[in-house]
């Protein structure tokens, strides 16, 4: 993804290649603005301030907070530094990983503060 910003007197233009409006913003946004910890189909979490095209959302909120409940709950890949949702690796069809990621929302749904939003757009 390459992101263009070119800035005048007579105004600025945004320019996204290879991106959708999700990877623009994630790009751009300032890290204190809330958070969205989305899936993809893999199990895979990732963050940013938007939940991309054919991502799932898990929640939402500040981002330490949620960090800290991503940290606390996922699964930790072998490379050590990639947060998976357990059971979706291992899933072997649709149905499994969707209960996979169904059981994940309600056990961190039962863990997260007032402050984080599980599973719902808002």
């Amino acid at each position: 993804m390459a992101i263009h910003i070119r800035l005048s007197r007579k105004g600025s233009s945004i320019r996204a290649t290879g991106a959708d409006a999700a990877d623009v913003l994630n790009a751009m946004a300032p890290r204190d603005e809330h958070t969205v910890a989305f899936c993809w189909e893999s199990g895979l979490i990732e963050t940013g301030v938007a939940v991309p095209k054919g991502a799932i959302l898990i929640a939402r909120g500040q981002p330490k907070p949620l960090e800290n409940l991503i940290a606390g709950t996922a699964r930790l890949a072998l490379d050590g530094k990639t947060w998976l949702v357990p059971g979706i690796p291992e899933a072997e069809t649709q149905d499994a990983k969707v209960d996979a990621l169904a059981t994940y929302l309600s056990w961190i749904r039962s863990r997260a503060g007032d402050d984080l939003v599980v599973g719902e757009r808002k």
